[in-house]
């Protein structure tokens, strides 16, 4: 009798345990097949339609880092910048370690040119990688509008790394030229003319400007 019971009550387990597995894995499924649909239509520039697809599941996953991330990019690319914003920021509360959002969030941000928020990014970037290529150009190129000197600490950090790349030579060599270090800038201005395949007007005068 003992051993029909136990023999039943492992039966109930593992048919319920079935049961309970295929619903999950049916919901689970669900969201990942329409995660991969939204990819399948952004290739095809459809993003209105991805994320159409993607709302539906969107209520039982609003604690998904992916799919908040997701919709934010989306909503970014059809100029929805406030709603890229709050999926952004979601993204970032779920998962505070995680840089991608932070990188995710600073093109809307700039979209809206809020300067301002995008230092502060950017900031944030670099107290995980004081070396990132990214935050210390774009930290560098806007500091040239305020701060000389500052903007040259961040574009040196990245030229001496990237020195055979074009946005730091011109961003440097044009600081290098507004601070009057015209020895500096007649060097990297050349590099950067060097460097830009379609030439440049602007860049070729300031160039016969420099004595």
């Amino acid at each position: 009798m003992k051993k029909y019971i136990l023999l039943s009550l492992i039966v109930i387990f593992l048919t319920g345990g079935f049961f309970v597995v295929k619903l999950f894995s049916q919901v689970s499924f669900d969201d990942v097949k329409a995660f991969q649909k939204s990819i399948k239509l952004e290739e095809e520039t459809k993003f209105r339609e991805a994320i159409e697809t993607l709302l539906p599941h969107y209520k039982t996953n609003q604690a998904d880092y992916l799919f908040n991330l997701r919709l934010g990019w989306l909503y970014y690319n059809i100029e929805k910048y406030d709603s890229s914003i709050i999926c952004y920021e979601a993204a970032r509360k779920i998962n505070p370690s995680a840089i991608d959002a932070v990188y995710g969030i600073r093109y809307p941000v700039a979209a809206k040119n809020d300067k301002d928020k995008l230092v502060a990014l950017y900031e944030e970037i670099l107290k995980a990688d004081p070396n990132d290529y990214e935050a210390n150009l774009r930290l560098g190129q806007i500091y040239i509008e305020k701060d000389l000197n500052k903007a040259k600490s961040y574009l040196l950090n990245v030229y001496k790394k990237f020195p055979s790349y074009y946005e730091p030579n011109l961003s440097l060599g044009y600081t290098y030229y507004y601070l009057g270090d015209y020895a500096n800038a007649k060097i990297l201005l050349r590099n950067a003319l060097m460097l830009s395949s379609s030439g440049d007007e602007t860049l070729e005068t300031t160039l016969k400007s420099i004595r």
